[in-house]
Order: C-alpha cells, then sequence, then structure tokens
C-alpha cells in the first residue's frame, strides 16, 4: 500500500506542541537533504539503479498530467534519507469495536493516524496509546504528503528493488498527484481509495506504454500488484469476521479469545501481526474500490469523463466525517 502521511500539527495542549516541534525539525531535515533531480542525476557518485528510476520522474508526472491529474511543483527534487522509511504512521483503535481514533489537523480536517519522521518518537507515542488500551499499530511508508504546502522530494525509500521498482515509483508519484487533483477534508478512506484506485490503473497503463506488456518491469509490478490484493483480501475478510463478533452480544472474555484465534489464523496465512489498528488501516484505503472501479467501467474508462463526475463530490455529500460507506455516494455518480 501506498501511504499519505500529512505532517503538520495534529491537536491541542502540550502534545501539539511537541507534535509541531518534531514535524518541523523533520521537514527542515528533509529539505536539507534534497538536492534538485538533475544534479543528483549528474552526479558520478548517484547508483545507477537510482540515476535510471529518478530520469522517468518527468515522464510519470506528463503521463499523468494527460489523464487529468493537477500538475503540481513535486518530485522535482531527490533525498537520500539512509533509512528504511520517510514516516511512520500511528493509527489507534478501540480493542473490542473497529472505532478508530481521530486527530484534528487544522488543514485537512480529522485523519485516522499520525506522521512521524523519527521511528522511535512514533513508537514512544505508540506506547502511551498502548497505556489507554487501544490496539495500535506503527508502520513505515516511503512517502508523505504536504498537499502543496511544501514541495515534497523523491526520498530514497520510494525507489524499491526488483523488476517492480519503476512501477512503484510510478504508483507512488501519481498517487500523490491524486490527493493534490482531489483532496476531501476529513473523508480519509475516500481519498485513499480513490488514489489507491487510480494510481495502479495508470501505472500499468505507463508501464505498459512505454515498456511493453511482457516487459520484466510491468510484470513484475503486476506480480506485486498480486500479492498486495492477496493480503488485502485477507485483511478485509479478518475486518469482517470480527466486525461480526464485536456486534454480537457474546461476552467480552468470549469476544477476546475469539479475537485472538482469528489474528493468529492472519498471522499464519499471511505472515504478519495486526491488530484491530492495523485491519482499519487496511480499510482505510480500500472502502470504496468496487464503487470506484464501477463509476470507471460506467464512464467508458474515459479519465476526463471520471474526473468531471468525481469532482461534483464535496465533503458533506458523505453525511459524516471519516465515512467509510462510500456506495451510497458513489452510486449516485454518472458520466
Amino acid at each position: 500500500m501506498c501511504a499519505t502521511i500529512v505532517v503538520l500539527c495534529a491537536s491541542a495542549g502540550c502534545f501539539k506542541t511537541r507534535y509541531l516541534a518534531q514535524a518541523a525539525r523533520g521537514q527542515l531535515a528533509l529539505r536539507c537533504a534534497s538536492e534538485p533531480l538533475d544534479e543528483v542525476i549528474a552526479d558520478p557518485k548517484t547508483p545507477e539503479r537510482v540515476k535510471t528510476l529518478l530520469r522517468e520522474v518527468p515522464a510519470i508526472k506528463s503521463f499523468g498530467e494527460a489523464r487529468g491529474l493537477k500538475a503540481t511543483k513535486n518530485y522535482r527534487a531527490y533525498a537520500d534519507l539512509d533509512r528504511s522509511a520517510t514516516a511512520w504512521a500511528v493509527t489507534a483503535c478501540e480493542p473490542l469495536r473497529f472505532e478508530e481514533k481521530l486527530w484534528l489537523f487544522p488543514i485537512v480536517g480529522s485523519v485516522p493516524y499520525l506522521g512521524f519522521f523519527h521511528e522511535k518518537t512514533a513508537r514512544d507515542y505508540a506506547k502511551t496509546l498502548e497505556h489507554e488500551g487501544l490496539d495500535v499499530d506503527v508502520r513505515g511508508v516511503a512517502t508523505y504528503s504536504t498537499l502543496g504546502w511544501f514541495k515534497d522530494p523523491i526520498t530514497s525509500p520510494m525507489l524499491s528493488e526488483g523488476p517492480e521498482a519503476l512501477g512503484d515509483l510510478v504508483d507512488v508519484v501519481l498517487h500523490e498527484s491524486v490527493h493534490a487533483t482531489i483532496y476531501l477534508d476529513d473523508q480519509t478512506p475516500f481519498n485513499e481509495s480513490l488514489a489507491s484506485f487510480v494510481a495502479p490503473l495508470l501505472a500499468a497503463e505507463y508501464l505498459a506504454s512505454t515498456r511493453g506488456v511482457d516487459a520484466p518491469e510491468t510484470v513484475g509490478f503486476a506480480e506485486e500488484r498480486v500479492r498486495i490484493a492477496r493480503l488485502d483480501s485477507g485483511l478485509h475478510a479478518a475486518w469482517s469476521e470480527l466486525d461480526a463478533l464485536y456486534r454480537s452480544p457474546a461476552p467480552k472474555d468470549e469476544k477476546l479469545a475469539a479475537k485472538a484465534a482469528v489474528l493468529d489464523r492472519v498471522k499464519a496465512d499471511l505472515g504478519i501481526t495486526v491488530n484491530n489498528a492495523t485491519l482499519v488501516d487496511a480499510r482505510v484505503y480500500g472502502a470504496g474500490l468496487p464503487e470506484l472501479g464501477a463509476l470507471f467501467e460506467s464512464c467508458g474508462r474515459d479519465w476526463p469523463r471520471f474526473w468531471k463526475a468525481i469532482g461534483r463530490l464535496e465533503s458533506k455529500d458523505f453525511g459524516e466525517k471519516q465515512s467509510e460507506d462510500l456506495a451510497a455516494v458513489l452510486g449516485r455518480l454518472g458520466c
């Protein structure tokens, strides 16, 4: 999954000051580490793999713009961060119901995560949430977005290894371009579902048109998407099973035991440790994919018609903040 981490001030009080301070320091460090793409590409010390991928960025941006995405000043620089992630996302959820913790941002409204530039800071904050009795998830993410407040660079964690690397880069760049094009306040499930629907489709189209359908880059990205789809399917199935359990009249101890059994099965099947926060986070990125796919088909798979339909939406159309019921809203759209 591709993640969008908005690193801004989050809430009131002392924590707000500390959070803003780490965000400011992290943003400044990122800016200081950034160099123009052409200088990085021309530098003989830059690994050839990095050069090859960075040369592709202007073409990726132009490709997205030709298909209705907003032109931005992002991704004109590169930052070698010498770490595995650009930022770390913290999500939290009630242990026996899928009620996620929300944080209020001054610009984009409420969001179900916080982004930190340093892993230790993220994990220290996660511990405070765990002490409150919440299920907490901390995950490293390759990219983040300041939604136009700063000129976001390409970062080294965005450049993966293997034949899927180019497709992953296209996906990430276009994912953030979708957010720059349409971003509704207080509607993270919609925002992330839209970007998660559009970017992989365009990435596959870009690879097929520039490399060919049988090229290693195209095949590698397709195989990566199959792996991600399997993971998402397993997580969404666990969410549905646990949601039914939590809504049942079963006693608390019985629910806890059944929950543990489901999570153990997920670990055995998918090879990852999850909790309610992990499952809620995964659901945010896929809540409206079937409906978005149906809308795209009804628009004749025509991007201008699709964007015109999507552009009619406003935050108030969803009825509540952070709505996961996208079917009703998207179902009313037409081309």
